[in-house]
């Protein structure tokens, strides 16, 4: 089996056609600082990538980086347009993903052990499942799972090993109305 591992960051633009070519995407704009903005989708599905091949920026239609050897999200779109997945790699944080995800955001099957690197201003829908995560939003409602999210970042609810600080989890609870039983 042959892995593709790329540098990311390429400054060369012949490089970053290049490499757009080989993965089929099309409609792009080269950016001043090596990053690359999409009109459309991206189809990095099932790749065998262990790092993301080149730097993006705005992606307008949806994002699918599934099914690689991903161990960080550095270098995707900072905005997406429509969904972004990144499920069934071997992510332990969301750090490095996009700021804004309008439509949806697959993580599923990862070792996703916190939830930094969420956007933090979003409302789209989201999906934990098969993450070692998960099991702290199987009881919040799926109307509060967005902001369960948000207040477990901004209290720093979970730390970078995945234990939970429980004082810190009872204040999240505590922002959304609910009782914390540790």
């Amino acid at each position: 089996m042959k892995i593709k591992d790329y540098k990311l960051f390429l400054e060369s633009k012949s490089d970053i056609d290049s490499i757009c070519k080989e993965y089929n995407i099309r409609n792009y704009t080269i950016n001043d600082d090596g990053s690359i903005d999409v009109d459309g989708d991206v189809n990095l599905y099932s790749k065998e990538l262990t790092k993301l091949p080149i730097k993006f920026g705005r992606v307008t239609g949806s994002f699918d980086c599934d099914n690689n050897y991903l161990t960080s999200l550095e270098g995707s779109p900072y905005w997406v347009g429509g969904f972004l997945t990144c499920a069934d790699n071997y992510l332990k944080t969301l750090e490095g993903g996009p700021k804004v995800v309008v439509k949806s955001y697959y993580c599923e099957s990862n070792q996703l052990i916190n939830f930094k690197g969420f956007p933090e201003d979003f409302d789209c829908t989201i999906c934990f499942e098969y993450n070692p995560v998960y099991k702290l939003l199987e009881n919040i409602t799926n109307d509060k799972r967005n902001k369960f999210i948000y207040w477990c970042n901004e209290f720093d609810a979970i730390d970078d090993q995945g234990k939970v600080i429980h004082e810190r989890m009872e204040e999240v609870y505590n922002k959304l109305g609910l009782e914390y039983e540790d």
